[in-house]
């Protein structure tokens, strides 16, 4: 059984015009899973908050999200409109930004919304545009992805207590 998932200092609940307004601006449906979480929280800082993924050597890797991203003003930095607007490259492939990684090197958590991948999840380290070295894949969908957040490892020198948000 996983963790339960606590969400503090989200935005509130969006409203469905709201999200109703996101899906015009990126042009796809959100998956329902997505929604609720967009619905309930719009945003906020996750317990647990890290999950395993696997880097291009196939090595286990352990990211951490930050924060959960919102719908809100694109001005504003904690939101999915400001990274749509200024990550022009990634929309254009399908990725919309859900999460700030919590990896000091401005990376981000996506969600792939063509129709091929529909809904999974990744993992993008860098400002750099989208490259075979740098997107990792996490998750099939949002459902899942929650469900694999867990404690950060007590070893992982990147994530300590400390550094949590």
């Amino acid at each position: 059984m996983r963790n339960p998932i606590t969400i503090r200092n989200s935005r509130g609940p969006s409203h469905e015009s709201q999200i109703i307004a996101l899906e015009k601006l990126i042009g796809a449906t959100l998956p329902k899973a997505y929604r609720e979480f967009l619905s309930r929280y719009n945003g906020g800082y996750p317990t647990p908050y890290c999950f395993r993924y696997y880097d291009e050597l196939s090595a286990e890797e352990y990211g951490s999200i930050f924060k959960f991203l919102g719908i809100g003003d694109e001005s504003d930095f904690n939101t999915i409109n400001y990274h749509l607007k200024y990550k022009k490259e990634e929309a254009r492939e399908g990725l919309m930004p859900i999460a700030l990684a919590y990896d000091g090197s401005s990376s981000l958590i996506y969600m792939l919304l063509n129709k091929t991948e529909f809904g999974k999840i990744y993992l993008k380290i860098g400002w750099i545009a989208p490259s075979d070295g740098n997107i990792f894949f996490v998750s099939d969908d949002f459902e899942s992805f929650l469900n694999m957040l867990e404690d950060c490892p007590k070893d992982d020198e990147d994530v300590t207590e400390s550094d949590e948000p």
